[in-house]
Parts: C-alpha cells; structure tokens; sequence
C-alpha cells in the first residue's frame, strides 16, 4: 500500500508541475525564507561568505550550532532508548498498564475483557511500531491522489473545469480512505510474530481476538472518515450527496473489517518482523500472499456491490435517492464486519496453533 501511494504520488508530480503557470513566482522569496531554517542555514553559509555577508553567514551558523547542542543530547537519548528497551515503551508493566486506560472504558461500555485488551494493544501498535505508522502515514496522504488527479485531467485540453474535476474528486476521498484503511489490517496476526503464542497460550477466544484487532482500526478509523464523508462533499459544493458518500463509507468500513477478520485468521503470509524496515521484502509463501490481498480485495469488492448499485439511481435520478445508499451501506456494513468477525473468529479458534507453527517457519520470526 505505501509502495502504491509514493508511485502514483511520484508519477503525477511531474505532470502537476509541468501544467502550472509559474509566471510570477519568485523561488528566491522561498530560498529566502529557507535559508534562516534548521534544513537550509547550513547551505546558506557559503553563499554569504562568497558575497561578502559576514553577519548573515555569522547569523546562520549560530541557528546550525544551537540546533547541533539541543538536538544531538535528544537523538542520543532515543537511540539509546531505542537500543536498550523491549517494544515501543520501556518501564514496568504496572506504569505501561497505567497507559491503557481505554481498556477500561471498553469493558464499561461491554465489551469483553479479552476483547479490549486486545484492541488496547492494538492502538498501542498503531501509535508505536513503525510498521504500522507507515501504513497510517500512508493514509494520511492516499486520499489526496483522486484530487491531484482531477487536477492534472482539468490540466489537459480537455475542457474540464478545474473546479468542477476537484469537486467530484473529493466525493472519493472519505470511501478510499475507508475501503484501505479497513483492508489494512487483513494481515495483522502476522505482524504479531511469534509473540502470537501469547494469544494461544492464554486461550485467548477467536471472537475476541478478532472484535479486539477491529475495534483497534475503527475507533479511530470510523470517526475520520465519518468526517471526511460529511465534509467533502459539503467543501466540494455538492452537500446533496453526503448520505450517499456517506453510506459507500460504511459500507467499505464494514466489508473490509469483515473480509480483513476472515483472511488475517485463513490465509496469513509473511511480514517484517517487529524491529525490521517496515518497507523491507519478506521472502516465502507467495501463493498465500497473491491469495490473501488479490482475494480479499475481489471479495470486498463483491460484498459492496448492492451498496455500489444503490449509486446508480443517485447519479441518473436525483440525489435524493442518497438516503438509500445510507440505509443500504448501513446494513451492509455492520453485517458483513459482524459476520466477518464470526467467522474469522471460527476459523482462528481451530488454527491458531498451525498459525503460530507457520509464522514460526517465516524467516527472521
């Protein structure tokens, strides 16, 4: 997924760049600014030396030489936290315990036990482990390719409208955040490593274990792209369609935690072990892996479908008929996460132990 994004991302800045009008745009006003910055004093320098700016170079080596005694004690103080300590946190398990306190606030609101401490765990990775940091930096930066893509078609003699392409892109944003976001996790035992054999020590139950790994995508997955399919379209100027973005977002939400919980529990394949570049290739099971992500995105694309139909009256009749595609991807949504997590909770239940024996057989777990 982060591959897919830097590509689309990097292929598409040449053409944005080559179809702006950059008459009147001053670089040296950027430059200028850039230069009294911690990234560019330290290539100012020799520019104002060459020219004679004595105080200006003077200036800038003073910002390089405060910026080398504040940062150099911070990076040794991480590097040897991070050299000397186990996991994303140091200290005893009473102070991490202590940083949790959204398990309790689950289990009040009735979720089982085994359930939150497993989605406690869960927002802690996604706060901490760099493997996952990357797919939610990827995220972040996903929905902004159908914008710039809109931008570089109005860019073209096409005779689209800027505004008009712009406006139609952003609807896309809040279901590709979903539809990704939700699909994320589809392999998220194997991120676990052998560490797994604590869910089959404790018998953990399969229920648990997947409501627990959802729970920790959607409590702030659901909020976001909530948002977003409330806001873009109003941003955008067309607020008629919020019910029916609105609805192919839940639906995605829903389908993709469903379809993640049954794949991450049928079909894990190998990832970068805890400690590893999270951008790093894993050798081994490639079958499984074409199966896992080629099937899980033919099958989310196949629950979706009654949602995706409901569109087809939207765009021909009028956007009234939104309220269906709600009501429609509503349903859909919590069926397929309800059923999905069932099942992948099933299925988790008779093969955790041929699980944890297969991630044991992965290089470098």
């Amino acid at each position: 997924m982060v591959a897919m994004v830097l590509v689309l991302v990097l292929s598409l800045t040449p053409s944005f760049l080559g179809g702006q009008d950059w008459s009147g745009f001053s670089f040296h006003a950027i430059a200028a600014v850039a230069a009294w910055t911690p990234f560019g004093a330290p290539w100012a320098i020799p520019a104002d030396v060459a020219s004679g700016a004595w105080g200006l170079a003077a200036a800038r080596l003073a910002i390089v030489a405060v910026v080398i005694a504040v940062g150099l004690p911070l990076y040794r103080r991480l590097l040897d936290r991070a050299m000397t300590t186990v996991g994303s946190d140091g200290g005893s398990s009473t102070s991490r315990s202590t940083r949790l306190p959204i398990v309790a606030r689950l289990v009040g609101r009735g979720v089982s036990p085994g359930a939150a401490a497993v989605a406690g765990r869960s927002l802690r990775y996604w706060r901490g482990d760099p493997r996952y940091l990357v797919q939610a930096f990827s995220l972040i930066f996903l929905p902004v390719v159908p914008i710039v893509m809109a931008v570089l078609i109005s860019n073209q003699e096409t005779g689209v409208d800027r505004a008009t392409a712009v406006s139609w892109a952003v609807l896309a944003v809040a279901p590709l955040m979903a539809w990704v976001g939700a699909w994320a996790v589809h392999d998220d035992v194997a991120y676990d490593s052998t560490a797994f054999w604590l869910h089959v020590a404790a018998d953990v139950r399969g229920i648990d274990d997947r409501w627990g790994r959802a729970l920790g995508v959607l409590l702030w997955l659901v909020p976001v792209t909530v948002v977003l399919a409330i806001a873009t379209p109003a941003l955008g100027g067309r607020a008629a369609l919020v019910p029916a973005v609105l609805g192919l977002t839940l639906a995605l939400l829903g389908a993709g935690t469903g379809v993640s919980g049954v794949f991450s529990a049928a079909v894990p394949y190998p990832a970068p072990p805890p400690g590893t570049n999270p951008m790093s290739n894993q050798t081994g099971a490639m079958g499984a892996t074409f199966v896992a992500q080629l099937g899980s995105f033919v099958v989310l694309g196949v629950v979706v479908i009654p949602t995706a139909l409901t569109l087809i009256p939207v765009f021909a009749v009028g956007a009234a008929w939104g309220w269906l595609t709600l009501v429609v991807g509503l349903a859909t949504g919590v069926a397929a996460a309800v059923v999905g997590l069932r099942w992948g909770g099933r299925i988790l239940d008779r093969r955790r132990v041929v699980m944890l024996t297969t991630i044991r057989s992965w290089p470098k777990h």
